[in-house]
């Protein structure tokens, strides 16, 4: 037989396609740092979530108040867990408005502005509407919800 006979010639035998599985060593180290990536925006939102308690507990307790010296009460009480006694328990009148608009939304205009009058007047509080009212509900939501935090 003649070695470059035309009988003797085969099909080229293709080698089966590689599998998915395992992993190249530069996938898996990817896959790995994808993974702690995730662990570690896991592990932010359950502390953010832990650490903003207070903030639906007053929404909760918002809900419910039905007058402007129980949401005055709710926005010291949060202010407090927030930002700590020493700074904010001796705060009254025009500072404590101030110290509401400067770390959070709601508290520029409005009713909101006059929050120590509606709370410790009761003819002020008895001349306030229900439209008034829920402005105010609405101020206090607004602060509880995005009251900016101070950094540690």
């Amino acid at each position: 037989m003649d070695p470059a006979s035309l009988e003797r010639l085969v099909d080229i035998v293709a080698s089966p396609r590689p599998g998915l599985w395992p992993l190249a060593p530069g996938w898996q180290a990817l896959l790995a740092l994808a993974l702690l990536g995730l662990l570690a925006l896991a592990a932010r939102a359950a502390l953010r979530w832990r650490a903003d308690a207070y903030r639906r507990a007053a929404l909760r307790a918002l809900r419910g108040a039905s007058s402007a010296a129980e949401i005055g009460a709710l926005l010291k009480r949060t202010a407090i867990s927030a930002f700590g006694r020493s700074r904010v328990a001796s705060l009254s009148g025009a500072a404590w408005v101030s110290f509401l608009a400067r770390t959070g939304p709601g508290f520029e205009a409005g009713p909101a502005t006059r929050l120590p009058e509606l709370c410790y007047d009761p003819r002020a509080a008895a001349g306030l509407t229900s439209v008034e009212l829920e402005a105010l509900r609405g101020a206090a939501r607004s602060w509880i919800r995005r009251h900016r935090r101070p950094s540690c």
